[in-house]
C-alpha cells in the first residue's frame, strides 16, 4: 500500500481548496448573504468527505448526522426559494400585461 505524508495534503486537495476558496469570494456578488452562509457551512461536511476519499478515515456517526440535517436545510431553502421566485414571476407577468394593456387602451382612446 501507498503510504501518504501527512506533512503536507495532496495536490489535488490543494488545488480544489483553491477553487473553493475563489468561488466563496466571488459568490456574494450574485447570492444573498444567508446563502453565502448557508454554502460556506458545506465546507464542514466536505472536509470530512475529502479526509474520508483520500485516507479512508470514517467519519463519526454525528458527524454524518449533521451533514444530513445542513445538506436537508440547503436543499429546502433552495426548494423555497425556487418557488417564491415562480410566484413573483407569475405576478410580474401579470402586472406588466395588465399595464400594456392599459397603455394601448389609453393609444387606442387618443387616436379617436
Amino acid at each position: 500500500p501507498q503510504r501518504i505524508s501527512t506533512s503536507e495534503p495532496p495536490r489535488p486537495v490543494v488545488f480544489v481548496s483553491l477553487i473553493a476558496q475563489r468561488r466563496m469570494s466571488i459568490a456574494p456578488r450574485y447570492i444573498k448573504g444567508a446563502e453565502c452562509g448557508l454554502c460556506s457551512l458545506l465546507e464542514t461536511i466536505l472536509g470530512p468527505l475529502w479526509v474520508f476519499l483520500v485516507y479512508k478515515e470514517t467519519p463519526p456517526v454525528f458527524t454524518l448526522i449533521g451533514g444530513c440535517l445542513l445538506v436537508s436545510a440547503l436543499a429546502l431553502h433552495e426548494v423555497a426559494a425556487a418557488r417564491d421566485e415562480a410566484e413573483t414571476d407569475d405576478g410580474d407577468d401579470a402586472a406588466a400585461k395588465a399595464e400594456m394593456v392599459r397603455v394601448e387602451e389609453e393609444k387606442g382612446g387618443e387616436a379617436c
